[in-house]
């Protein structure tokens, strides 16, 4: 799948390896933060901090694709979500919420 991209999508995907990225906007009440960690060129993880937990939750696993030079398609399962991204922030719009990541 990678070896057919452009090299500028491939220069972006190995940027975002290794990175993190937190939320502080919540969808649930309960919910400290979201944060996503970009474990290698092509996949993501996502956690949510609980305000009673000591540790956040891993939620998922995701694939992800540079689309172009500021979109991101995510995929899990049978479900998409789309962010697009700046030097240091990522604005995601997941479960009809917009989220604004910044990188950490």
């Amino acid at each position: 799948m990678y070896n057919l991209l452009s090299p500028l999508k491939y220069i972006q995907a190995r940027k975002l390896q290794n990175t993190q990225w937190r939320c502080d906007t919540k969808i649930e009440a309960e919910a400290e933060y979201y944060q996503l960690n970009f474990i290698s060129f092509n996949q993501v993880e996502g956690y949510s901090k609980i305000i009673s937990e000591s540790e956040p939750l891993q939620m998922f696993t995701a694939n992800f694709e540079i689309k172009d030079k500021t979109t991101i398609q995510f995929f899990h399962k049978n479900e998409s979500f789309t962010a697009h991204l700046t030097s240091n922030i990522l604005m995601a719009t997941i479960d009809g919420e917009t989220l604004l990541f910044r990188r950490f």
